[in-house]
């Protein structure tokens, strides 16, 4: 940077000294130094331009990383949104109304897995909580290791998508 800036400084002070000599165009200048005036003039502008090339390149390279982290942050931000396992207040479980749940009651989340199996054929949290009286949660850590979440069917929320590991 140091030798950039005294190139710089250098160029700067023979650009000085031509604009004097042209200011000074009446007194007599050779045609040999116009010549070697215009090739510095030209090494200078290609210097300038590949400066200022370097710069553009190094903005959009950090507008680039920029958004690149941002966009990042959003799907971070998203991913946690999906998967807080938090519900809405006002929240229903749709199977503590249905007719399949009624008189069924086991305190074991793992019994209540093989229950939902035989009734519903698949992983069905609600099932799951419905019949235990646990919540969403509980039931998703207590079979952690049985059931997985398929990435395909989960359909970005916490409790849907369960499937069993085997």
């Amino acid at each position: 940077m140091l030798k950039e800036k005294e190139n710089n400084n250098f160029v700067q002070t023979e650009l000085n000294d031509l604009l004097k000599k042209i200011g000074d165009i009446d007194k007599s200048i050779s045609s040999g130094e116009i010549e070697a005036a215009i090739n510095r003039l030209r090494q200078a502008k290609r210097l300038a331009e590949k400066r200022e090339q370097a710069e553009r390149r190094r903005a959009q390279k950090e507008e680039q990383e920029r958004r690149e982290i941002e966009e990042q942050k959003k799907r971070q931000a998203h991913i946690n949104e999906v998967t807080c396992m938090e519900l809405p207040l006002d929240w229903d479980n749709v199977f503590d109304s249905d007719g399949r749940t009624q008189g069924v009651h086991t305190d074991s989340i793992s019994d209540a897995l093989v229950l939902c199996l035989s009734e519903l054929g698949r992983v069905d949290i609600e099932y799951i909580s419905a019949i235990t009286g646990a919540d969403y949660k509980t039931v998703i850590g207590a079979l952690k290791g049985s059931i997985y979440q398929n990435p395909e069917t989960w359909n970005e929320c916490f409790y849907c998508g369960w499937e069993t590991s085997d």
